[in-house]
C-alpha cells in the first residue's frame, strides 16, 4: 500500500510544471501575450468581383459567342462536313465479243467469188474485138519536098500522125450478196451490239459515262464576338477597369484605433526547469 502511494505522489509531482515567460509578457496557461501597437498602412482593395492586378482593379465579362462553319472555296457545305465533287469524262472502251466492230455493230465477215457479167473497156479506149485501143496523135516530120510522113505502124489522119495503142478489156464483176471487193464478194453478217466498258483514274468511281470523286473535310469553326468583345480561348471576353481604393490597414491579428495598429501578440511559454 505505502508503494502505491509513494508512485502517484510522484505521479502528481511530475505532472506540475511551472512555466514563464519574458520580461513584458503575461503568462495566460502555456502561452505569454504582450500589447502590441503598430502604425497602419494603406492598402489598396477593389470592389466585389474585381481582382487586383498591378494597381489596377480589373473585371472580366463574358460575352455571348457566335459561331460560324465555313469551307475551302469550291467545297460545300453539307450538316457539319465540306464535300467537293470532281467529275471528269471517263474512258469509253467498246469491243465485240464475237466478231469484228464495224460502223457501230458486230459483224462477222466471209468471201465468195463474184459473178462476171461481161467486159469493158477503160475509160478513153474503144472496143476492137477482144481488145481495147485508143489514139494517140503525134505532129508528123516532112521530107525534103515538104511532104509529112509519120513512123513506121503510124497513120496520118488530118494532119497528124495516129498512133493506136491497145489494152486488154477489163472484166466486169458484181455480187449479188455483199460487197464487190476485186474479185471477191465480202459478206457481213451482224452478230449482236458491242460491249462498252468505261473506267476511270485512280481515286475516280464509274457513274454512267463520267468519273467522279468526292472529298470530303471538316469545316472550320469561325468564332466571332460582339463589339467590344475580344475572342480568348474561344470566349467573349470584355475586361472593364478601375482604380482601386486605399483603405487603412493592420497587419493580421491588430485591430485598427484611430489609425494605429493594436492588439496582442503571443509566444509560447518556456518550461522552468
Amino acid at each position: 500500500m505505502k508503494k502505491v502511494l509513494l508512485f502517484l505522489v510522484i505521479i502528481l509531482l511530475s505532472g506540475c510544471k511551472k512555466y514563464t515567460c519574458p520580461e513584458g509578457y503575461e503568462l495566460n496557461g502555456k502561452d505569454c501575450y504582450i500589447d502590441v501597437e503598430e502604425e497602419s498602412f494603406y492598402k489598396k482593395i477593389c470592389d466585389n468581383e474585381y481582382t487586383l492586378d498591378n494597381d489596377i482593379c480589373k473585371k472580366e465579362i463574358i460575352g455571348e459567342v457566335t459561331t460560324k462553319e465555313t469551307c475551302p472555296s469550291g467545297y460545300k457545305k453539307d450538316d457539319h462536313i465540306c464535300v467537293l465533287v470532281s467529275t471528269k469524262k471517263a474512258t469509253k472502251k467498246t469491243w465485240c465479243e464475237k466478231g469484228t466492230l464495224k460502223s457501230g455493230a458486230c459483224y462477222t465477215f466471209s468471201t465468195t467469188n463474184a459473178t462476171s457479167s461481161g467486159s469493158y473497156c477503160p475509160s478513153g479506149y474503144m472496143s476492137d474485138g477482144s481488145r481495147c485501143y485508143k489514139k494517140v496523135k503525134s505532129k508528123p516530120s516532112t521530107d525534103s519536098y515538104g511532104t509529112p510522113k509519120c513512123p513506121a505502124g503510124q497513120t496520118l489522119e488530118f494532119g497528124s500522125c495516129i498512133k493506136k495503142v491497145y489494152t486488154d478489156k477489163v472484166t466486169n464483176y458484181v455480187c449479188y450478196s455483199g460487197t464487190l471487193k476485186g474479185t471477191k464478194c465480202e459478206v457481213s453478217t451482224w452478230v449482236g451490239m458491242p460491249k462498252v466498258e468505261y473506267s476511270c483514274p485512280k481515286g475516280y468511281d464509274v457513274i454512267g459515262e463520267k468519273c467522279s470523286k468526292t472529298d470530303v473535310k471538316n469545316t472550320t469553326i469561325n468564332y466571332n464576338c460582339e463589339k467590344g468583345y475580344s475572342l480568348k480561348d474561344n470566349k467573349c471576353i470584355k475586361t472593364t477597369t478601375q482604380k482601386p481604393k486605399e483603405v487603412l490597414s493592420c497587419n493580421n491579428g491588430l485591430e485598427l484605433k484611430e489609425e494605429k495598429c493594436i492588439g496582442k501578440k503571443s509566444i509560447k511559454a518556456q518550461v522552468e526547469q
